[in-house]
């Protein structure tokens, strides 16, 4: 680093001595990790694992670790960076100061990333139901009261075949429908959604709100869980559920 200052130094004022020189370079106790970057355990990582919620989490978590990635690179990473090659896989990622690099991806990782992108071919590798959100209405969640929120999933795992232990998987699931139906959610949203100014006739609020797009997809799953579900202190559904439907109709 001293160096570098000093080439730095050099080019703005002539005469100034590399306080850097073989004779005096500075000494590297190695067995001082004071100052190191820290690096976790093999039982840390293993404490992660058993902590994961999803196979997100569990994803995530091999992403990093195995790749010795950076969370800006995996961030960044796109559906279209996967490369097969024969029976390979490998994930074609840019690292500081903008180096590819083709890093290989073990069978295990390899077979987490095909159940979480299940079948997309755009869009970030690592899409959660916010991006999802995003891609379908173009801007970010307006409403993010967490009541609200709380409320919606409820609903959301209580019409899913197994409830919470499959909200998990359902969120690949729930990608892969944002894709399918994207006409029909550019639709809804353009026409009902947040790009309305509030008290606009025809003007849906929940659609503000990030899990609006899993309440689509379950309308069309399960309607009547839907409903069975939904609360008396939630906002009405018939008003999404209609304008949802008619959606259906004129993309079919």
């Amino acid at each position: 680093m001293l160096s570098s200052l000093h080439v730095f130094a050099t080019e703005r004022r002539e005469g100034l001595r590399n306080p850097v020189l073989r004779d005096n370079l500075p000494r590297i106790d190695t067995g001082n990790t004071s100052s190191s970057t820290p690096v976790l355990e093999k039982g840390e990582i293993q404490d992660l694992y058993r902590a994961s919620e999803s196979g997100l989490d569990l994803l995530v978590v091999e992403l990093l670790y195995t790749l010795a990635g950076r969370v800006g690179e995996m961030c960044a990473a796109d559906v279209t960076d996967r490369v097969e090659r024969g029976r390979r896989s490998y994930l074609d990622v840019t690292r500081k100061e903008n180096k590819e690099r083709i890093l290989p991806l073990g069978v295990s990782l390899a077979e987490r990333l095909d159940a979480h992108t299940a079948g997309r071919t755009e869009g970030p590798l690592l899409a959660t139901a916010s991006l999802v959100y995003q891609q379908a209405t173009g801007r970010a969640p307006k409403d993010r009261s967490i009541a609200l929120y709380e409320a919606v999933r409820a609903v959301v795992v209580a019409a899913l075949p197994d409830g919470e232990n499959g909200y998990g998987a359902y969120q690949a699931h729930l990608e892969v429908f944002a894709i399918r139906h994207r006409g029909r959610l550019r639709e809804l949203f353009t026409g009902h959604g947040p790009r309305l100014r509030a008290g606009t006739p025809g003007r849906i609020g929940i659609l503000d709100h990030l899990m609006s797009v899993p309440l689509c997809e379950r309308l069309d799953g399960d309607r009547p869980a839907v409903e069975a579900a939904w609360g008396q202190t939630l906002p009405p559904l018939d008003g999404l559920a209609a304008a949802w439907a008619r959606t259906r109709r004129r993309c079919a």
